[in-house]
Formats: C-alpha cells, sequence, structure tokens
C-alpha cells in the first residue's frame, strides 16, 4: 500500500464515521490522514531535486543565480545559501551542477 493508498483509506474511514454518528472515530481517521500527508510531504522534501539556474547578466557569463525547485526561493551565487544542501526557504533538499 502506498502512502497515497493509505491517506485515501484513513479520509474513507473518516467519512464512514461521520456519517454513522461517530464522530471519535471521524477525528482520529481524518488525524492519521493529516499524519500521513505531512510524512509524505517531508520524505518528498528529503528527495534530492535539481536547482534551477538563471544569468542575471552580469558575471561575466556564469551562473549567478539559482532557484528551488519546490518553493522558487532565490539564491544568489555571492551569497552562503551559494551550493547549500537544503533550500534556507523551505527545507527541500537540493541537488547543483557539478
Amino acid at each position: 500500500m502506498t502512502i497515497d493508498e493509505a491517506i485515501k483509506r484513513y479520509n474513507n474511514n473518516a467519512e464512514h464515521e461521520r456519517t454513522h454518528g461517530n464522530l471519535q472515530g471521524c477525528l482520529e481517521f481524518k488525524q492519521l490522514a493529516e499524519w500521513l500527508k505531512e510524512l509524505k510531504n517531508l520524505k518528498e522534501k528529503d528527495e534530492s531535486k535539481e536547482v534551477r539556474y538563471e544569468y542575471e547578466g552580469y558575471s561575466y557569463g556564469k551562473l549567478d543565480m539559482a532557484f528551488c525547485p519546490s518553493c522558487e526561493h532565490i539564491i544568489e551565487a555571492d551569497s552562503e545559501n551559494w551550493g547549500c544542501e537544503f533550500c534556507p526557504n523551505c527545507g527541500q533538499k537540493l541537488r547543483w551542477e557539478e
């Protein structure tokens, strides 16, 4: 079973409990589905994604600007975050050109 399948199952179980008047059961299944969504998001952020590069035009043909693939946070070449392992804004694991 995938995380997406489990999330769907717990949401369906929550709806079933709600329609049968079991609000506590509904809330418990909804909470489990939310935790699984958070886990999925954390797992996705831990998989490295390649940064997107752009030239701003004043660095003589060198890469001088990169963007996080998840949140589009700008990382400038002369900043302390250039080449960092994780986005300083959203925590996405980054993969840089070699």
